[in-house]
C-alpha cells in the first residue's frame, strides 16, 4: 500500500500534516514530533469507518489515507434499494456515526457527497473533523439544501441530532428511491421536514421492512431534535436487534409485582382491577374453609367457583411512527389530524379527567375518555 517511492507525488499540506501521493493513489500524511496523539486518534478513527486512515508501517510518524472513491449520491441508482442492500451500504456509515457520538466527535456536516463507498464498505469522509485534528481550518458548511435537516436550514448549528436527522434521509432514499420530501422544493420540503415530520414509505418499500425499520426512519425525521433516536439505536435495530411488540394474543399473563419506586403509578382501571381482586379474597377464603370444613360421610357434590387470578395491565407507549409498519395510510392520517395535537393538549387533558370524574372510565378502553 505504499506505493514506490519513485512515484510520490506532494500534495499541498493540511495543518502540521505534510501530505504525499503514491502511486497507487494512497495519501501519506506525515506529522512532526509530538503529534503522536494525533497519529493514534487518526488511526482508531479509519478503524471505525472515519476517515480511511490507517498506520504507516514504514514510518511512525505517518498514517496512510485511502482514495475516497465514489460517494454515497453516485452509488445510488434511479431504482429502490432492497434492505439487505441498504443495510449493507448504510450499517457501517451507522457504525461509523455511532462511534463520533460516543467518543464526542463531531465528523461535520452528513450529505450524499461526505460518505464514501467502496465496493461493500460505507464510511465517513468527515474532512471538518481530520482538518480540525490537523491544525487546520475547517471546511465551510454546506449551502442549504435539499439534504439539509431543519435546524441548519434555519440557521442554528449542525451538530450530531441533526446529522441523525441527515442519515434518516439517507436512509429513506435508500429504501424508497426518491427524498422523502419529493417535488415540494427546496423551501416546502425543508419547512415540512421542520413541522410534520416525514410521510411514511410506500407500502409497497414498507410491507418487505423487518419490524420496526419504518419506525426507526421516520423517527430519525421527527421535526424536534430531542425526539431522534441515537446512532447507537439505529446500528441494533439496522442489525436485526430491535425488540418486537409481543404477542398478547399468545403471550403467557405477567406475574403480579409490586411496582418499583421508579415506575408511574398504575392507571385508574389497573387500580381498580387491582381492588377487585382483593375484595374477592374474602370470598375465596369463604369458600376454602367451606371445603374444607367436617361434612357428612356422604357430601353432595358441589360446583365451586374457579376465580381467576388477577393480572398486572402492562404499561405501554406507543408513537403513530411506530405502527405505521402496518398502517402506512392510518399514520400519515395521524399527522394531519387536529386529534394529533389534542392528546398532548392540557386543555384537552383536563377535559377528559373532568369527564372521567364525572363518568367514570370504560374497561373496555384503557386509554381512552370516559
Amino acid at each position: 500500500m505504499t506505493g514506490d517511492p519513485d512515484g510520490v507525488k506532494p500534495l499541498s499540506a493540511l495543518g502540521l500534516a505534510q501530505r504525499q501521493r503514491l502511486d497507487d493513489g494512497v495519501e501519506r500524511w506525515r506529522f512532526p514530533p509530538g503529534a503522536e496523539g494525533v497519529l493514534a486518534r487518526l488511526v482508531a478513527l479509519g478503524r471505525h469507518g472515519v476517515g480511511r486512515f490507517e498506520a504507516d508501517p514504514d514510518d511512525v510518524g505517518a498514517v496512510l489515507r485511502a482514495p475516497t472513491g465514489r460517494t454515497l449520491r453516485a452509488a445510488w441508482s434511479t431504482q429502490p434499494w432492497s434492505f439487505e442492500e441498504t443495510r449493507r451500504h448504510l450499517l457501517p456509515l451507522a457504525i461509523a456515526l455511532a462511534y463520533c457520538e460516543r467518543v464526542s466527535l463531531f465528523p461535520g456536516p452528513l450529505t450524499p457527497r461526505t460518505v464514501w463507498v467502496d465496493g461493500e464498505d460505507t464510511g465517513l469522509i468527515a474532512q471538518p473533523l481530520v482538518a480540525s485534528l490537523a491544525g487546520a481550518p475547517a471546511p465551510a458548511l454546506p449551502a442549504v439544501g435539499r439534504w439539509t435537516p431543519p435546524e441548519p436550514a434555519r440557521g442554528e448549528p449542525w451538530d450530531r441530532t441533526s446529522n441523525r436527522f441527515a442519515f434518516g434521509l439517507l436512509l429513506y432514499r435508500s429504501l424508497a428511491g426518491v427524498h422523502p420530501f419529493e417535488g415540494g422544493g427546496r423551501r416546502l420540503g425543508l419547512a415540512d421536514g421542520a413541522q410534520r415530520g416525514a410521510p411514511p414509505l410506500p407500502d409497497s418499500v414498507a410491507r418487505e421492512l423487518p419490524p420496526g425499520v419504518q419506525a426507526l426512519c421516520l423517527k430519525l425525521l421527527a421535526p424536534q431534535a430531542s425526539d431522534r433516536p441515537g446512532l447507537d439505536a439505529v446500528v441494533r435495530t439496522l442489525q436485526g436487534e430491535a425488540i418486537a411488540a409481543p404477542d398478547r394474543a399468545h403471550a403467557p399473563p405477567p406475574a403480579i409485582a409490586t411496582p418499583a419506586p421508579a415506575q408511574r403509578a398504575p392507571t385508574p382501571v389497573a387500580r381498580r382491577r387491582r381492588s377487585l381482586a382483593w375484595s374477592l379474597v374474602p370470598l375465596i377464603g369463604g369458600l376454602a374453609a367451606v371445603v374444607l370444613a367436617p361434612s357428612d360421610p356422604e357430601p353432595a357434590p358441589r360446583n365451586n367457583p374457579s376465580v381467576p387470578a388477577a393480572t398486572a395491565v402492562a404499561q405501554t407507549e406507543t408513537m403513530a411512527d411506530d405502527c405505521a409498519g402496518c398502517h402506512p395510510e392510518h399514520a400519515a392520517q395521524w399527522h394531519g389530524s387536529v386529534m394529533a395535537h389534542s392528546v398532548k393538549s392540557p386543555l384537552f387533558g383536563a377535559l377528559e379527567m373532568l369527564i372521567e370524574e364525572q363518568v367514570g372510565k370504560d374497561d373496555d378502553c384503557p386509554g381512552g375518555a370516559g
